[in-house]
């Protein structure tokens, strides 16, 4: 129920409690008969004690959930909020001229010509990509190691064959790369940086641009989920 409507309620229930209550006095010269054996009597203090029942009920605050508490404490705002989906585009759009990492859109419009602009900024950035296939620890696409990223260049994929993969580029795989390229440039830019704050920018570089994705709720629930997932595997293989 609507906590603002629980406290409206309340205080009504109260002020109810307080007009029957003085209706209910017989008043001489304001000296106050009651008889606390009348049933109508009693009517005022129930109303005025179930009034701050509600009202405190409606000020209660009940403990949030981790994906609400996770995404206030990265960008201190609730991932239910509206105006979270405008936030997340104007990251992707900051965080994408951050680390110049290539549009989204060449993903998909030129797959192969964006995966060698993300080869070419980790030449750049002296670093090292091994491409193997299908022999990535579980739960993981990818990752990092002796400052080399260690990516599965089959994941997802019949054709693991790198040439032939080529030829029928895997989204995912590029998905993959520009999330741990991200990471790469997190480590050799900002050493210091929250893992918390590591894993909501590659998820963002690596993620959907879509507002119409992103303005679902759940999406972007999942979008939390996914880093607490991701923050949690890294400590538990200490990754970070």
């Amino acid at each position: 129920m609507n906590k603002i409507f629980l406290k409206i309620t309340g205080i009504l229930t109260i002020t109810f409690g307080i007009l029957i209550g003085i209706a209910n006095y017989k008043l001489t010269g304001f000296v106050i008969e009651t008889n606390p054996l009348d049933k109508l009597s009693l009517f005022p203090g129930i109303f005025l004690l179930t009034g701050i029942i509600i009202f405190i009920l409606g000020s209660y605050n009940s403990k949030t959930s981790f994906e609400d508490q996770l995404s206030k404490k990265i960008i201190g705002m609730s991932y239910a909020k509206a105006g979270m989906t405008s936030r997340l585009i104007e990251d992707k759009k900051i965080l994408r001229q951050k680390y110049g990492l290539p549009p989204r859109d060449l993903m998909f419009d030129d797959p192969n010509e964006y995966e060698r602009k993300l080869e070419k900024i980790a030449k750049d950035n002296e670093i090292v990509i091994e491409k193997k296939e299908n022999n990535i620890p579980e739960g993981a696409g990818g990752f990092q190691k002796d400052g080399k990223i260690i990516i599965d260049s089959g994941e997802l994929d019949e054709e693991t064959n790198y040439e032939k993969r080529k030829k029928k580029p895997n989204l995912q795989y590029l998905n993959e790369l520009t999330h741990e390229i991200t990471h790469s440039l997190q480590d050799k830019r900002y050493p210091s940086m929250p893992i918390e704050i590591q894993e909501y920018e590659a998820y963002l570089m690596s993620g959907t641009e879509d507002s119409k994705i992103l303005g679902n709720k759940r999406i972007r629930k999942g979008l939390f989920q996914l880093i607490q997932s991701s923050v949690n595997w890294n400590k538990n293989n200490n990754k970070k």
